[in-house]
C-alpha cells in the first residue's frame, strides 16, 4: 500500500485477498510451493505404495490376494483356505481331494538337490520351482537364482542374475544358488 492507502498495482504487488491458486485457496508463496510438492510426492509414493498390485494375476480372487502366508494363518483359516482350494480343484479337475495339515515329523529333514554339471542358465530350475511353491515371477521371490560367471573365475560377488540374453554363452558358466534357510525359514 502507498502512502495515501490505495492499492498499489502491478504484478509485484498483488491482493491477496484475492487467491491466486483458487483450488489451494491460498496466495502463491514459497509456502504454498512447498506444500503443494509434499502433496505431489505425497501422491507419487502412495502410488508406488500400490503398484505390486500390478503383478497380481486378474484371475485371482480376493479370498486369496488377502490369503496371510500359512504360518501365520489360524486353524479356522486353514479350514477355510482348505475348503476353497478342494472346491476350486473339483470345479477345474472334477477331482475330490482332501487337504490336510500334518505337521512335521520331529527330527526329519527335507532338502533337495540341484545338478550345477546340466545347469546351461535357462533358468528352468527357478520356473520349476516358482510353480512348486506359488511364487509369481513378478515378485522375485524364487528360491533358486541362478549366477551368470565368467569362466575362469568363481567370485560369486561378480555374478549375474539379471541377464536376458541368449544362454549359454561361450565366455559363460551358470551356477545356481539355492535360498540357503533351510534351517531357518
Amino acid at each position: 500500500m502507498t502512502t495515501d492507502q490505495t492499492p498499489m498495482q502491478g504484478p509485484q504487488h498483488r491482493d491477496y485477498q484475492n487467491p491466486l491458486l483458487p483450488i489451494l485457496d491460498q496466495p502463491s508463496t514459497r509456502r504454498t510451493l512447498l506444500k503443494t510438492a509434499g502433496a505431489a510426492l505425497g501422491l507419487a509414493a502412495f502410488g508406488e505404495a500400490l503398484s505390486p498390485l500390478m503383478v497380481i494375476p486378474a484371475n485371482v480372487s480376493v479370498d486369496e490376494f488377502l490369503q496371510q502366508h500359512y504360518k501365520e494363518l489360524s486353524d479356522e483359516d486353514k479350514k477355510k483356505v482348505f475348503a476353497r482350494l478342494e472346491a476350486e480343484t473339483k470345479e477345474q479337475f472334477g477331482a475330490d481331494v482332501t487337504i490336510t495339515d500334518r505337521r512335521p515329523i520331529p527330527g526329519v529333514r527335507f532338502g533337495y538337490a540341484i545338478n550345477v554339471s546340466k545347469c546351461n542358465g535357462n533358468g528352468k530350475c527357478m520356473e520349476a520351482c516358482n510353480k512348486e511353491n506359488n511364487h509369481h515371477r513378478g515378485v522375485d521371490q524364487s528360491y533358486i537364482r541362478v549366477l551368470e560367471m565368467t569362466k575362469g573365475s568363481m567370485d560369486m560377488e561378480h555374478g549375474s542374475t539379471t541377464f536376458d540374453h541368449a544362454v549359454p554363452q561361450e565366455d559363460k558358466f551358470y551356477l545356481p544358488v539355492q535360498c540357503q534357510q533351510c534351517d531357518n525359514p
